[in-house]
C-alpha cells in the first residue's frame, strides 16, 4: 500500500517550502546585520523561484544547501538546527522522483508521467528523523527542568505515532502544536520543523468519496480542460476511477455525471471531483464547498469564460496520455 502522495500533491508541497526559502533568502539582511549581501540574496531568490516552478528544480535544491551553508559559516552558526533541517528537507527533495505533475519540468516531458508517487521508503526516512528529533526536543526540555507544556506533547508523540490506529490523530495534534508555536516565536527553527512534519502526513488518511458512475464530461476543443482531465488522471488512484467523455458541443462546464438523472455541473462538480480524488485534494474540495455557492460559482464562471485564453486549441478532443489509461476515455 503507498503513503498516497502524488505528483500534484507533492508539488504543492514544493510550492509553499519555495515560497518559505524565497522569504529566507528575501530577508537575508536578519543573517547579515546592517551589511546585506545582496548578491547572495539574488542568488538565494532565483534559486527558490526555479524550485517553486519545477524548473531544474534538484539543481537549485542543491544550490540552496550550499547556499544556506555559506550563510550559516559566515554567521558562525554552522551547527543551527533550522539550517540543518531545511538543508535536509532540500536532500529529500533531491532524492525523490523526478518531474511531478505541476513542475515545468513536467509540462516538457515529449510523453507525460502521470504515476509519480512518493516511496514508502523515502516517506520512512523522513518519519524516522522527525520522530527522533521531537523525542530529543521534548525530553533535553524536560530534562534541563525547561519544561515548557509543548516538551510533554513532543515526548509522547513518537510512542503514539507508532501505534497505527493513533497515527493521523496524534499527527494532527502535533500540527496544532506546531502552529501555536510558529505564532508565539518560541521556538526559532519550528518553520523547518513543520515542513518536516507535513511530509510524515499520509494523504491515504483522506479517504477518496466517489458516487455512481463518475463520467466526468468536457470540452474536447479546450486546452484548459485537456489539462484539467490530465491533472485528475495523475491525482486519481483509487478505484472506482473517474472516467472521461469529450462533449460532442463545446461546454462552458465540466459535468461529473453520477448517474442518467444524476448530474453536476460547475463549481459543484469541481467540488465533488476534487473530493473524488481524496487526500489534499479532498480538503482544498471541502474548502471550496465552504466558500457561499453563487460566490464560487462566480468565480467558475469567470475562469470558464478565458479558459480559451489560457491554453491553446488542442488538435484532438483526447489529450496526449500514456497508452495504459486511454481506456478510461469513453
Amino acid at each position: 500500500m503507498t503513503n498516497g502522495w502524488t505528483g500534484g500533491q507533492y508539488s504543492a508541497y514544493r510550492i509553499i517550502f519555495g515560497l518559505y526559502l524565497f522569504v529566507l533568502f528575501s530577508c537575508i539582511s536578519c543573517h547579515y546585520g546592517s551589511n546585506p549581501d545582496l548578491p547572495v540574496s539574488a542568488v538565494g531568490i532565483i534559486l527558490a523561484l526555479g524550485f517553486i516552478l519545477g524548473f531544474l528544480d534538484k539543481v537549485c535544491a542543491l544550490g540552496a544547501i550550499c547556499l544556506l551553508g555559506y550563510m550559516a559559516y559566515q554567521t558562525d552558526s554552522i551547527l543551527d538546527l533550522g539550517t540543518l533541517l531545511t538543508q535536509s528537507l532540500l536532500l529529500f527533495h533531491i532524492g525523490s522522483p523526478p518531474a511531478p505533475i505541476g513542475s515545468l519540468a513536467h509540462k516538457f516531458l515529449g510523453d507525460p508521467n502521470l504515476d509519480w508517487q512518493l516511496s514508502n521508503r523515502s516517506q520512512n526516512v523522513i518519519r524516522a528523523i522527525s520522530l527522533l528529533l521531537f523525542l530529543n526536543i521534548g525530553l533535553s526540555q524536560i530534562l534541563l527542568s525547561l519544561r515548557p507544556w509543548y516538551a510533554y506533547i513532543m515526548a509522547v508523540y513518537p510512542l503514539l505515532f507508532l501505534i497505527k490506529k493513533f497515527r493521523s490523530i496524534t499527527w494532527l495534534l502535533l500540527l496544532f502544536v506546531l502552529l501555536s508555536l510558529g505564532a508565539t516565536k518560541e521556538v526559532d527553527f519550528v518553520v523547518p520543523l513543520i515542513f518536516f512534519h507535513l511530509l510524515c502526513f499520509s494523504p491515504n488518511w483522506l479517504k477518496a468519496k466517489k458516487q455512481g458512475d463518475n463520467i466526468i464530461l468536457y470540452d474536447g476543443h479546450c486546452g484548459f480542460c485537456h489539462k484539467w482531465v490530465i491533472f485528475v488522471l495523475a491525482e486519481d488512484r483509487t478505484t472506482p476511477f473517474f472516467r472521461f467523455k469529450p462533449n460532442d458541443t463545446e461546454s462552458k462546464s465540466i459535468v461529473l455525471q453520477r448517474s442518467k438523472n444524476e448530474l453536476l455541473i460547475r463549481s459543484e462538480a469541481v467540488v465533488e471531483i476534487l473530493k473524488g480524488l481524496g487526500g489534499l485534494w479532498y480538503i482544498l474540495g471541502v474548502l471550496i464547498w465552504l466558500i457561499p455557492y453563487p460566490a464560487r460559482d462566480l468565480g467558475y464562471r469567470f475562469i470558464a469564460s478565458i479558459r480559451h485564453k489560457l491554453s491553446s486549441t488542442p488538435e484532438d478532443v483526447c489529450p496526449v496520455v500514456p497508452e495504459n489509461l486511454r481506456q478510461r476515455f469513453l
